[in-house]
């Protein structure tokens, strides 16, 4: 581990083979507290007034983020895990964010997520994807060219988009998964055939 000052201040370290960082936060009543491991080739901390103001993971950068939940609920505390990989993994602390870029790839109970770039809104719960986001929820894939999703209410948005669902597919400006058997397409086309400019719609 280097360590570098600047104005008899901390300003940065750099951790080198193999690097681990972990943060817990301060549970609220009744909750357990969030916590996040990650581990790359290399972690950056850098700091802004004695106070870590953001972290970077790079080389086979990969972490785990917990949810908080009920105290005591040893099912959602299973259940509520986020692992997620990428080459580089920001997390900016003031803003309660995390960003996979590029190559970002993540996995929540039975959804996976592979994009260009990923931005996770911690207070929030929610994620923007671009570079050609294709998120598998249930065996069903649905890919395009941007994505928001809510972790908490599971309703994602994706944009110029395509899905193959219950044996048709739909393409779509925007398509919004409302429920396991419910989408919104809008400017939508539903066919049979899988050639890009298919015969018939």
């Amino acid at each position: 581990i280097d360590v570098y000052f600047a104005d008899q201040e901390i300003d940065s370290l750099v951790a080198i083979g193999k690097a681990r960082d972990e943060y817990q936060s301060i549970a609220q009543k009744g909750k357990t507290a969030e916590r996040n491991t990650a581990q790359g080739d290399t972690i950056t901390v850098f700091f802004d007034k004695r106070k870590i103001s953001r972290a970077r993971v790079q080389g086979s950068a990969s972490g785990e983020y917990r949810l908080p939940v009920a105290v005591g609920d040893t099912t959602a505390a299973a259940d509520e895990v986020v692992q997620y990989d990428a080459k580089t993994i920001d997390y900016i602390l003031g803003h309660n964010r995390i960003v996979l870029d590029p190559d970002a790839h993540l996995v929540y109970r039975d959804t996976e997520l592979k994009a260009g770039r990923v931005e996770y809104d911690i207070d929030r719960q929610s994620l923007v994807a671009n570079g050609n986001p294709e998120l598998v929820e249930h065996g069903d894939k649905v890919a395009g060219h941007l994505m928001t999703y809510d972790l908490e209410s599971r309703v994602g948005n994706i944009y110029k988009a395509e899905t193959e669902y219950e044996k048709g597919l739909y393409r779509g400006s925007r398509i919004r998964k409302v429920s396991e058997n419910e989408l919104d397409v809008m400017n939508g086309q539903y066919s049979t055939c899988h050639l890009a400019e298919p015969h018939y719609h």
